[in-house]
């Protein structure tokens, strides 16, 4: 198999184009990334990533800055710059007037930021459709937060996408599983999946959320008692880990 070096000058440059191209149109949404979410959105190694990255900036495509992180994560993060977002968008699209801005990135939440950008490559990859980003969900009826993306897969399920990185208390994960099984009631999306960083963590989060049986909530003023039916609910409900994904057993449900 060829090596890009032993291409044609023609075809090296319209493979430099490509792989430059794919990190706009990410980027038009997403704004910045890391170097790991270069590499794996183009399938690239650390080196070559690197290049690309640092050739984008000297063009004044991208804008470079290291940021420090409460937990004392200190990436590089790349941006897109307003001439960069200039040629990020198609004929007949919006113009987005987000810019890298450094000091506007959530800093606590960065790690799961990146993190949710990896499930969304590898997501797309794999032929999964229509990803949206929780935050630009618009107006959210339910009261605890919108998942972090919504995506469809190959077979037409609509998933509520959750990146778990931390582990949360149990009466948290009540109100967001009673919250997610309203949704799906409703209609706005078919089944949940957790990705986890680890096995262990996996196996330990859906073992909390599956052992749910019954809780009090608050509706309409009044406090009710919910309960869960594993037969029911359980099948809409998946755990991966991020290697694993976006692989997920379909259940039928």
């Amino acid at each position: 198999m060829q090596t890009s070096l032993l291409l044609p000058p023609a075809q090296r440059k319209h493979r430099t184009e490509a792989k430059r191209r794919a990190l706009l149109r990410f980027l038009r949404d997403e704004i910045y990334t890391t170097r790991e979410g270069a590499q794996e959105l183009l399938g690239l190694s650390a080196a070559p990533a690197k290049a690309t990255l640092a050739a984008m900036a000297r063009d004044g495509l991208l804008h470079m800055a290291q940021v420090e992180c409460p937990n004392g994560w200190k990436p590089y993060l790349y941006g897109l710059t307003a001439d960069g977002q200039a040629l990020a968008f198609d004929e007949g699209e919006e113009v987005n007037p987000k810019t890298f801005e450094p000091g506007r990135v959530g800093l606590t939440v960065l790690r799961h930021t990146i993190t949710l950008q990896l499930a969304r490559i590898r997501a797309e990859r794999a032929r999964w459709a229509e990803w949206q980003a929780g935050d630009r969900l618009g107006k959210w009826a339910a009261d605890q937060g919108r998942p972090d993306a919504i995506a469809v897969d190959p077979q037409g399920t609509r998933w509520a996408v959750e990146v778990e990185l931390t582990m949360k208390t149990t009466k948290r994960y009540e109100s967001v599983l009673f919250d997610r099984l309203r949704q799906i009631r409703a209609g706005t999306f078919d089944r949940v999946v957790w990705i986890s960083p680890d096995a262990d963590r996996s196996r330990r989060l859906e073992s909390i959320i599956k052992n749910i049986r019954e809780f009090a909530r608050e509706m309409s003023g009044t406090k009710q008692l919910v309960r869960i039916d594993p037969e029911t609910h359980h099948p809409k409900l998946a755990f991966v880990t991020l290697d694993e994904w976006p692989s997920i057993e379909h259940t039928g449900a």
